[in-house]
This record gives structure tokens, sequence and C-alpha cells, in this order.
């Protein structure tokens, strides 16, 4: 099978695996595409907090407005998901200037509390070492589940549908304020792909992904609820994720479009977050886009750049850390350099 994005250029043809993974990835697939959503091409830069521009830019009015809204807003919602409980308050609060490891605590905080939909909640886990490792090997619903089983409860829900919409802005605006930062690692890593074979990486990773604008709420503060189900989130056993990598898996330049409720293991790294944690998976959700590596950047930074002995020293095995594999591209009539940014995508339709 075949899906084929096209544009008014060309269009990129890509041939699909027949895996577990993809056969979830197309059952939400035709469920977006049963909204009559439309998709955009958009490009996302390996480490992407390491470019020069947000270094630069730092300091502009535009940059400093961006993060004091995210922390204005973060704190708004902790302050709000203090009032819809009962019991240990939010450990955190949001400031500017917050360095990567406090943004990781306030995001882990988001992460650890929504493992469950259930009224007792915690906002810091209790796992061992031990039982951290064991949570590699689990698919979402299973780890959320031994999370939440294994941790001492720190406060109890009084209104779920209002909590649960809080600790989500909380998530959304942390993502928000990283946006703008710079990380030292992801620059370095940069320099480590250059050295590999001198090519400006910037745009050669593209995504063709639902248009966000249409998953919204009205205000823009967070993505509908409605978007939230199985139906638009997939997910997949941990035995189903490891049966879909390829033996000749460095064929496959087309992968599962990072939808995590924590990070991939690219962003932890660039992030100076913790590997061993639970919410820092290579796939959770899988929502019906893709990203597609045009010239194999992803093997370059997965197994050229110091990020692979980084994650081999955690004791993981590849296919845990990996990008997971959907297909390959057999056909592209668009020039990728030149195509731009978030540009709208005629139909992407399974041939």
């Amino acid at each position: 099978m075949h899906v084929q994005a096209t544009f008014p250029s060309g269009h990129i043809t890509v041939e699909l695996l027949q895996t577990p993974v993809v056969n979830k990835w197309l059952e939400v697939f035709n469920n977006y595409k049963a909204l009559n959503i439309p998709s955009i091409l958009h490009t996302n830069w390996i480490a992407l907090w390491g470019h020069d521009h947000l270094k630069q830019n730092a300091q502009t009015d535009t940059f400093i407005n961006n993060r004091a809204n995210a922390v204005r807003k973060i704190n708004d919602a902790i302050d709000n998901a203090n009032l819809l409980i009962d019991g240990e308050k939010f450990p955190y609060r949001a400031y500017e200037g917050m360095p990567w490891m406090h943004t990781n605590r306030i995001h882990r905080c988001f992460t650890t509390s929504s493992f469950k939909n259930d009224v007792d909640r915690m906002w810091l886990h209790s796992l061992t070492h031990e039982q951290l490792l064991q949570c590699k090997k689990m698919g979402t619903n299973q780890l959320k589940n031994f999370m939440y089983d294994n941790s001492v409860k720190q406060f109890k829900v009084l209104d779920l549908e209002k909590f649960n919409w809080e600790i989500h802005v909380i998530n959304h605006q942390v993502h928000q304020y990283e946006d703008s930062s710079h990380s030292i690692v992801a620059e370095e890593t940069l320099k480590d792909l250059k050295t590999i074979d001198n090519i400006e990486h910037k745009n050669r990773r593209k995504h063709i992904m639902w248009n966000k604008e249409y998953t919204y709420t009205a205000d823009k503060t967070c993505i509908d609820p409605k978007f939230w189900s199985e139906d638009f989130l997939g997910t997949v056993s941990y035995e189903q994720m490891i049966a879909s990598f390829p033996d000749n898996y460095a064929d496959y330049n087309v992968v599962v479009h990072k939808s995590i409720g924590g990070k991939d293991y690219e962003t932890c790294y660039a992030q100076y977050d913790d590997a061993l944690e639970a919410d820092i998976r290579n796939m959770e959700h899988i929502n019906g886009n893709m990203t597609l590596n045009f010239n194999n950047d992803h093997h370059k930074f997965y197994t050229g750049t110091r990020f692979y002995q980084w994650a081999k020293s955690y004791g993981l095995r590849d296919e845990i850390f990996l990008p997971v594999p959907i297909g390959k591209i057999v056909d592209c009539t668009i020039d990728v350099d030149n195509i731009g940014n978030d540009i709208s995508v005629q139909s992407v339709e399974l041939l």
C-alpha cells in the first residue's frame, strides 16, 4: 500500500510497510480523513533547540513576550489545578529564565498526574531504578497502569474534567516556553552532523501532518479534548512495536510522527532530561501523521552522533529509542529544499 501527498508543484509517494504499527496508523489516518481535516507540510529541524536563531533571538521582544505569556499561563493553570484537588499541591512554579531542568520537572508533573483518569493521583512517581527499566518494555496502557499502581497517591481530584483540562494547559504551555529556549547539547549535535557529511541540517526533515488549527479549542489554549481519544491517538503494545522494525531498518526513511505525552529520546537528549524516566518513549500515540527524512538524517543523528552512546549508556536496545518506521519514499517530484514551511497539502490519499 502507498500514501501520496499532492502539492501544486508535484507529489511525494511513500510505500508503507506491513506491520502492526502501520495497521494502527491506517486506522487513525482514516478517522482524521473522515473529519475532512486538511494536512500541511511542516519542517522540523533535527536537534531543533540547537539552531542559531534561538540563541540570537533569545532577547528579542517576540521571544521575551512568548516566554512571559507561557509562564503566566502555566502558573494560572497550576493555581486552577490546585483549587480542584484535595491533598499535596503542585510542587513547582514557572518563572522567566527557568533552565531545562526546571521545565523538565514541571512537564513530568503533568505526565505523572495524567497517567490514569482516576480521582486519586500523584505529581511525582515512586518507582525504583529497576521498575523504570521494566517500564521500557511496556506498551502505553500497561505502562500507565504500572506507574499508577506502584506510586504513592498524593492528592484527590474533585472535578476530573476541569482538572484534566488545566494539566493539559500546563503541558502545552511548557512546550511553548521550551520552543524559545536554546540548548548547547543540541548545538553540539548539529556540529557533529555537519562533521559527518558537511551538510547544514536545517530543513531536510519534513512532517506531513494534520493542520493543528483545526484541532485546537476556539481560544487556541490547548487541543480540543475530543482529539484525546483512542480514535485519534492510537496505541500498540511493546511487542507490536518491536515487531514493526524490519531487518533492513536503514532502508526506511519515513517514521511515525512524534505524539508523546512525555518526550522522545531526541528531545530528552537535547533538553538535558533523564532517558530512564518512564515518559521518555520512541512512540506513544499514533496520530496518522508521518515524518519524512529525505537524506536519511535520522540515521545519521541516531547512530552517528554522541546521541547513540548516550542512549546505549542506559542499557536500552536500539528498538526502544530509534524512530519507529512506517515506510520509505519511493517517488518525489517536488523541490524539497525550497518548498517552504507549513504549506497546505492539496490532498493526502491512500493508493
